[in-house]
């Protein structure tokens, strides 16, 4: 089952199966120069959108800059290529960040009383 899936998906994308060929060419996957030409009239010719949506990578970067890294990658590879930054957190760190960001939020610091009746900002 993941072989069929991985095949629709890399056919959705325009290539061949995993490892194969697409029209006798060079393999699609892999396939240097000429894999790189093709995935670039992919794009100029459907309008790609990427969607890059990760989580952050704890101790090192937070889901905005995985997600801001990733993109530079992508720009790299498909210039044309339209891309959507949507960072998602798991409900740990970075999980405020990520809903202020998709609902346009802003933090409001504010003093409240802790749970042992002290300051907490």
């Amino acid at each position: 089952m993941e072989g069929q899936r991985r095949a629709t998906r890399d056919a959705s994308l325009g290539g061949a199966p995993a490892g194969g060929t697409q029209e006798g060419n060079a393999p699609v996957n892999g396939g240097g120069q000429a894999g790189d030409a093709r995935a670039q009239d992919a794009v100029r010719r459907e309008g790609w959108r990427v969607v890059i949506a990760p989580d952050s990578f704890k101790g090192s970067l937070t889901a905005l800059e995985a997600a801001e890294a990733m993109e530079e990658g992508v720009r790299q590879a498909l210039p044309q290529a339209q891309t959507l930054l949507l960072p998602v957190a798991d409900g740990g760190e970075g999980t405020v960040d990520a809903v202020l960001r998709a609902c346009g939020g802003r933090k409001i610091p504010v003093r409240v009383t802790g749970p042992l009746g002290t300051p907490v900002d």
